[in-house]
């Protein structure tokens, strides 16, 4: 690892790659010309050549010279190849009439068996690394940044680029880290989600490469972006797996099936961490992905025989570890940045690893080490020692106890720091809601933010307020947090919510109670919730003002969001208003009907 890039703590990676009708194997699309959700990429969509790919479809690119590869050759479309595959990567901007890049020359790269040459684009970019470089304290020296002449998106210089790099992928741990594959567009569904296709754990993780030039001292160096990251999946699925939607695909064609509801889809709230290509993603996310997809395997093992037993094993065990990689306190870093600002995460990552090296223990509790901490700041070491002095601790004795259980409550939700900076300010709250209603209510964080801009999941919060059961034992939440059990009115209230926002991105302004349950069964929950008619009638006065039981016009019951009713109120108000006695109706001599009737033939 280079000096000035950083350690940080084990992450899971998202990446990226484009439709593909024969599994990724390492070969041409059977039909090229067919394949328009692979266009969803800018690269391809430019390069694609249907009918030079449509000359060589179906066959290995083993067999084929680098000039006849197809459009996707780097968008790690062979991540299944059991072989190497060879490319030519060329600068940007390279070229005779480059000042700066004249030197780059096409350099060798190769893809190596079962393989993804991952790039983090957002690691790379100017604007999103400067954030980044804030974040973990990185050694970015923007002065070494070339004078191009005009202002680059991207970070050209070479150790620049192995900092921000070297930090990215040295938290891609083998044997530890789960590698996620998913598609922006496949031809399954029409949904803007990413569809998660296969998942496995990382094996290894290559090494950089730099460019060559054609100059002995080259007075600009860089490196290729791209690193290989080998996985386990393998064709017997032992340890990882491919779903089979191109199977799919055609069985549905064939028995008039949806495909879409066979697609995992990445979890609800984690759109960045299955962005730019190749991304981290913690833990929490990652319990939610793998939950996805077991729900999807269940589903496609009901219409096509595979070895899916034998996968959902896998993830099974998978999802044990995760928990106990997730641990009790996912959001401790950005609970630190809510009281200490930036560098909150720094500081955070290196008590857990302090508390982890002192303790033998499965679960660890940092809080005690940060309470040290601010009880002798002066003994403080590493980023504490540069960004906690005795000004903090003076605040922390300040604070009121509840402030303290109700940032030591944040810390149990796997959140952000801009999102826990917000539950966390009074100012950014309504003001009838304070502290110990949070504490009271934690599903309130959901409730409260979701028309944000940055929504916390209800989902992200479940999995706080009902962890494994063995982290759930270790470290029980505070007596007032705590669920009475799984039906509960506070989670039932915030499952409800939840399915009637979903109801509405789909149009509906209200749910049948049969629909609100079906949609609640399809949750993605650890812990199920059994929604029947009398856990609903139950939660009685809870649900005032947040949810309005409708009666539907045979009868039976419907809910509808408080914000809906409201609107529907004002509409037939002024409606009504309109057809009231004072009211004339407009003269016309149009014939409506006979205008209807011409239009619609």
């Amino acid at each position: 690892m280079i000096a000035g890039a950083r350690h940080l703590p084990v992450h899971h990676l998202s990446i990226r790659v484009p439709w593909h009708d024969a599994g990724w194997t390492g070969v041409v699309c059977n039909k090229p010309a067919s394949n328009i959700a692979c266009r969803t990429l800018p690269r391809i969509a430019d390069e694609k050549d249907d009918s030079a790919e449509t000359a060589v479809a179906g066959k290995s690119l083993a067999d084929l010279s680098p000039d006849q590869f197809p459009a996707c050759k780097f968008e790690r479309s062979s991540f299944m190849a059991p072989f190497p595959i060879t490319v030519i990567r060329e600068h940007p901007y390279a070229g005779d009439n480059s000042e700066s890049h004249a030197h780059f020359r096409p350099t060798r790269y190769t893809m190596q068996p079962y393989s993804a040459a991952c790039v983090p684009f957002r690691w790379m970019h100017r604007e999103e690394g400067a954030e980044l470089v804030e974040r973990y304290n990185l050694g970015f020296q923007p002065e070494r940044e070339p004078d191009l002449g005009f202002d680059p998106s991207w970070i050209q210089d070479r150790v620049n680029q192995l900092v921000m790099l070297d930090t990215f992928f040295g938290a891609v741990h083998p044997g530890q880290s789960l590698c996620f594959f998913y598609a922006k567009d496949t031809p399954l569904s029409a949904s803007a989600g990413r569809v998660i296709v296969g998942v496995g754990l990382v094996r290894d993780v290559g090494p950089h490469v730099e460019y060559e030039y054609s100059t002995a001292n080259p007075p600009l160096r860089s490196a290729v972006w791209e690193r290989n990251v080998e996985h386990s999946i393998r064709p017997g699925f032992e340890e990882g797996f491919l779903f089979p939607y191109q199977e799919l695909s055609d069985l549905a064609i064939e028995k008039g099936l949806d495909p879409e509801q066979f697609l995992a889809f990445a979890p609800e709230g984690a759109f960045g961490s299955f962005s730019y290509a190749s991304e981290h993603v913690s833990h929490d996310p990652a319990i939610a992905a793998v939950l996805n997809c077991m729900r999807a395997l269940d589903r496609i093992e009901t219409v096509l025989p595979g070895p899916w037993k034998r996968a959902m094993s896998w993830l099974d065990g998978q999802l044990n570890r995760l928990w106990r990689l997730r641990g009790p306190f996912p959001g401790f870093g950005s609970a630190l940045s809510a009281f200490i600002g930036d560098g909150g995460n720094l500081v955070a990552y290196e008590l857990a690893e302090q508390c982890a090296e002192a303790s033998h223990e499965g679960t660890i509790d940092p809080w005690p080490a940060f309470e040290q901490l601010m009880r002798a700041p002066h003994a403080a070491t590493g980023s504490a020692r540069e960004l906690i002095g005795e000004g903090f601790a003076r605040a922390w004795r300040a604070m009121r106890p509840e402030r303290q259980e109700l940032l030591k409550l944040l810390s149990r939700f796997s959140i952000e720091a801009s999102q826990a900076v917000r539950a966390f300010d009074p100012d950014q709250r309504p003001a009838d809601v304070g502290d110990a209603d949070l504490i009271s209510n934690p599903y309130l964080l959901y409730e409260l933010h979701r028309l944000t801009d940055d929504p916390i999941s209800v989902m992200t919060i479940d999995r706080g307020m009902l962890p494994d059961r063995v982290i759930l034992e270790a470290h029980p939440l505070p007596e007032r947090s705590r669920l009475e059990d799984k039906i509960d009115p506070r989670r039932v209230r915030a499952l409800l919510v939840a399915a009637l926002e979903h109801g509405a991105e789909q149009g509906h302004t209200l749910l049948p109670r049969s629909w609100l349950k079906a949609s609640i069964d399809k949750m993605p929950l650890e812990t199920d919730c059994p929604v029947g008619p009398e856990v609903i009638a139950g939660l009685g006065e809870s649900l005032v003002g947040v949810v309005d039981s409708i009666e539907m016009a045979d009868g039976s019951p419907a809910y509808q969001l408080q914000r809906f009713t409201e609107t529907a109120r004002l509409i037939r108000g002024m409606v009504k208003r309109r057809l009231g006695p004072r009211s004339r109706r407009h003269k016309s001599t149009h014939d409506f009907r006979a205008v209807v009737d011409r239009s619609l033939g």
